[in-house]
């Protein structure tokens, strides 16, 4: 028994040491941003003229701060508002300014905030199901870190099949997170971090923007002309970050095809392959900030009943 138990031990260290250019880490937390926590009638049943509350639920899961919050509501007919005008006017949007992020490293959940609408329910002669629509929009932003290795070809070649292909298969970057919302970021396979002494000038480095939320990012509110832009900010560590030239009054843009995912590419300056401070590989701590709208979409349903006698 003492000599399995040493057994298990050495079989532990063995799986968790690793060796060399092993630990390569992506680390991403795939999640929304600002959620509908719920949407819903005060009641699931009413009659024409009855004053009915309408209440949509907000809460911020994600990392950043969600500002510019705006929720408004479609699909509803002229009939369940009686203004004061001769002409029928949609009830205005629900504004917030901002709800906090979550901290999940400290076990702090994101704020939330409940917004209502109050409507009159419309004569009707048959029992009627209406269902009615909320869309709400947020600005946001997600920021993908992580650390690029540059390496000599020569080097490589001295690394084991494992260390090369793990490095291959992240096209150099050892390690990454990214800023907990709706869009997350991963590196393409490829071999650009690796450079020989006749390749000088730049090099692109290439990763994949994938919206793996619930809804669909826009560069603006205006839905219908920038949906599934997302801005390019900011970057470090890189010379500049673009989807292959893309440009929108004089912004870097990744469109995602479908609302899916897009590739983009990263520049970084080759390091001399002589200088002697650069001897088999270099780190490149990088950081790149994406800045959008987002907005998600949720239905909620009521029965209008006749009024008996009528």
């Amino acid at each position: 028994m003492k000599r399995l138990m040493i057994l298990l031990s050495l079989i532990l260290i063995v799986i968790f040491s690793g060796c060399g250019e092993q630990g390569i880490s992506i680390v991403g937390d795939i999640k929304d941003g600002l959620v509908i926590k719920k949407f819903w009638f005060d009641s699931s049943n009413a009659y024409p003229g009855d004053r009915v509350g309408l209440n949509l639920e907000l809460q911020n899961i994600g990392e950043a701060e969600a500002t510019s919050i705006s929720a408004t509501l479609f699909g509803l007919e002229s009939i369940w508002w009686r203004p004061p005008l001769p002409l029928p006017l949609p009830p205005p949007p629900k504004t917030i300014s901002r709800l906090s992020p979550s901290e999940p490293e400290v076990q702090i959940e994101g704020e939330s905030r409940i917004v209502k609408w109050v409507l009159t329910a419309p004569d009707v002669e048959t029992e009627t199901n209406y269902d009615i629509g909320t869309r709400v929009i947020y600005k946001y932003s997600t920021v993908y870190t992580g650390t690029l290795r540059i390496i000599k070809d020569v080097y490589l070649e001295t690394l084991t099949e494992q260390e090369r292909s793990g490095l291959l298969e992240k096209n150099g970057v050892i390690s990454s997170t990214v800023t907990g919302g709706p869009l997350s970021v991963s590196p393409v396979k490829g071999r650009n971090f690796v450079i020989s002494s006749t390749v000088t000038g730049t090099i692109p480095i290439v990763f994949e923007l994938t919206n793996s939320g619930s809804g669909y990012p826009s560069s603006s509110t205006d839905i219908d002309k920038d949906k599934y832009k997302v801005k390019i900010s900011s970057q470090t560590g890189f010379d500049s970050c673009d989807s292959y030239g893309l440009m929108e009054n004089g912004n870097r843009i990744v469109k995602l095809s479908k609302g899916e995912s897009r590739f983009f590419n990263c520049i970084y300056d080759i390091p001399d392959y002589d200088d002697k401070d650069f001897v088999n590989k270099q780190d490149v701590v990088f950081s790149v900030t994406f800045d959008y709208y987002y907005y998600i979409d949720d239905i909620a349903s009521i029965i209008v009943n006749p009024l008996l006698g009528i």
